[in-house]
This record gives structure tokens, sequence and C-alpha cells, in this order.
């Protein structure tokens, strides 16, 4: 069935392929994204490569008035937009926490509180917030190391050691089982973002949440 999907952030790289597939589908698609110059440079208007069959929508998703009108009659969100860099994140923490997390909260304040029709909502997360990846040691089988030291870089030694027998591990692929550990303000807001569009719709029974 033909849906109107609102795309927040669309116009970003995930977004734009994303967008390509759902057009494939032939759904009715709504970009709402505001061109951040630190991702697309100083253009006003959508990137070349975004799908031209899309209403494009240039907004910012802290705006809650336009936001809220734009979704008034959509069906599906995908939830894209966030501010991006993990050591950028370091030194302009309130553009991090107002973006990611303030602005997940404007959009889930609205779907709770504002007439829509919206039938499901999905977020992406982000692999920053499992901190390292997966690793395994020899003798203690899956470990969690925690990110290099001050010592440990300026010895030029780039390689983890075990946290509990400090041997040297193997990196394996990272799953979702994996306990999360935010080291940056992005992965925290990307964490915040997932935790709080889980929580939201566990509470109200919406969106399909597990």
């Amino acid at each position: 069935m033909t849906k109107k999907i609102l795309v927040i952030g669309g116009a970003g790289f995930i977004g734009s392929h994303l967008i390509d597939e759902l057009l494939k589908q032939n759904h009715e698609i709504v970009v709402y994204d505001n061109l951040d110059p630190q991702v697309h440079g100083n253009i006003s208007k959508p990137p070349n490569y975004l799908a031209k069959d899309v209403d494009f929508i240039l907004a910012d998703v802290l705006d809650k008035k336009k936001l809220t009108k734009t979704i008034e009659d959509i069906d599906v969100i995908y939830h894209l937009a966030a501010k991006v860099g993990v050591g950028q994140s370091m030194y302009q923490i309130d553009d991090y926490v107002d973006v990611n997390t303030l602005g997940t909260a404007r959009l889930l304040n609205i779907l709770v509180n504002e007439p829509n029709d919206v039938e499901k909502l999905i977020i992406a997360s982000s692999m920053a917030t499992y901190g390292e990846g997966g690793y395994i040691c020899e003798k203690c089988g899956k470990v969690n190391p925690e990110l290099r030291g001050i010592k440990q870089l300026k010895d030029v030694i780039w390689e983890l050691n075990c946290p509990n027998c400090q041997k040297r591990v193997n990196p394996i692929p990272t799953d979702e089982k994996k306990p999360q550990n935010c080291t940056s303000i992005y992965a925290l807001t990307k964490k915040e973002q997932e935790k709080m569009c889980l929580l939201i719709g566990k509470t109200y029974n919406k969106y399909n949440c597990p």
C-alpha cells in the first residue's frame, strides 16, 4: 500500500538512498531538511543527488510550528536528522544536544500531543553508542575494552588489550547485544534519541516498538 512518508534529514547520504528505494515502491515522499552547511556546504536548495520526485521542505527539526504542520497528513516518519561528528560534539555540546536530543523530543511531543495519523516512526541510531567495537580475548572470551588511554597513545600503541588479563585482543563484528558505552556527546545524544523513541512508542503502544 502506498504511504505518504516524511524523511526528516532526508537530504543526507543515508536519507537520499533511502528515498530512492521508497520511490521505487511508489510511496509519496516529503523531505524535511535544514541543509546544514557542515554537511551540504553553503547551498539553499536540495542537492543534485536528491531525487526530484519529492516534496522538499527547507526547515529545522527545532521549528515546532513547521514540523507540526508537516506531520499533519503523514503516514510514516523516518527520523534521520542529527548533528554529526564525534570530535566536534565534544566542544559544540549545546548544538549537539539541541539538535539531536531536543529535536527528537520536539518530534515526539508533537506526535503525542498534536492530531496526526502517523502509523510508524523509524529512527536511525549510531554505532558510536557502543564505543569501541566488539573484541575477543583468547583467554577471557568476549570483552569490552575502554578507549585507549593517553599513555597508550603517546607510546603509539594502537591495538587494544583485554581489560581483565591485559593480553592483546582481536576485533570481531559488533552486534546489538554489546553493552552501549558512549564516549562522546554525539554518541550520547544518539543513544538518547533511540531510548526516547522506544520509551514513547511503548508507553503509547504505537509505532510497532519491540
